[in-house]
């Protein structure tokens, strides 16, 4: 399938500022709902039952999280940050297992999505089932792998000094934040660039960085707002979801119940903002590739 080419891409997605993204990203979900709303549902079901499971199931319940929670006061003491440092220890397998299942739902939500708009804008059928078949997993794997990759071995010497310098923790601690924050803002197009351009995972990367290049800050802060917009979204539809659930349950506050109650609720939220955040990511790969065939 050829890709659209920068001149086609100016064309019909000239320069946007994120408001003209936002409204483009709405009329596109309206139009194609079973494409966005229900490949989001499919995802984010996936995403709510592991994180529902791990959370309640085997994190909350573990005996050092119960430690914890039972010794914690007002008043932060060496025991307590024992326990915390127990806790964390004793359950950052399942926390990365939570965080990896919630990365490639979102990479997944952003492949599909971007196919999506890129069959909507060559005038082909947009069908969820066309869609899920027409998509390179093993690619996107790769490229989750390698920003993955990238932001663990960028972040090394940091988290090392993190480990054996306690004088030096907090500003080990931010360096590794805003080395994995440049990584993933300059790596965050590389999905849309290798469904379009049909690239592979490195080149994808390079493609991605070569977007952002003079242009870090606006593509940043162009990502941080869909990201902030799409939560606000979630918890704009999740309050009230919420509240619905729990009376429905006639106030019952049992453990199953608000589990229950948490599964359903990011469920319904996910199916919006998993497809709303990945078309809008989307229109900002459009954008940078505009911008950039013209200046």
């Amino acid at each position: 399938m050829a890709p659209l080419s920068p001149a086609r891409i100016a064309a019909i997605c000239p320069k946007l500022r994120v408001n003209e993204m936002i409204l483009n990203t709405f009329r596109f979900m309206r139009a194609y709902p079973a494409a966005t709303l229900g490949i989001g549902a499919l995802l984010a079901t996936v995403s709510a039952t592991v994180n529902g499971i791990v959370m309640n199931g085997i994190i909350l319940g573990s005996d050092a999280v119960k430690t914890f929670n039972a010794n914690a006061g007002s008043e932060v003491t060496a025991a307590m940050l024992q326990d915390l440092v127990d806790a964390t220890q004793a359950t950052l397998p399942w926390t990365i297992l939570v965080l990896a299942v919630s990365f490639i739902t979102q990479l997944a939500a952003l492949g599909v999505m971007t196919l999506a708009v890129l069959r909507a804008n060559r005038g082909q059928t947009v069908q969820p089932a066309e869609l899920w078949r027409e998509v390179p997993w093993g690619r996107l794997l790769a490229i989750n792998a390698l920003i993955v990759l990238l932001v663990l071995v960028a972040g090394a010497l940091p988290f090392a000094v993190m480990l054996f310098s306690d004088n030096y923790m907090f500003a080990a601690m931010g360096a590794m934040f805003a080395i994995a924050a440049v990584i993933v803002f300059s790596t965050a197009l590389a999905v849309p660039a290798t469904m379009n351009e049909q690239l592979r995972p490195r080149s994808a990367l390079a493609r991605s960085m070569a977007l952002v290049r003079g242009a870090w800050w606006r593509t940043a802060f162009a990502l941080f707002l869909a990201n902030l917009f799409w939560t606000a979204i979630g918890n704009f539809i999740g309050t009230p979801i919420a509240s619905i659930f729990g009376a429905i349950a006639g106030g019952s506050r049992s453990t199953f119940a608000q589990v229950l109650e948490t599964l359903l609720t990011n469920i319904i939220t996910g199916a919006v903002t998993l497809p709303g955040l990945a078309v809008m990511s989307t229109f900002i790969y459009f954008d940078r590739v505009a911008r950039t065939s013209t200046d």
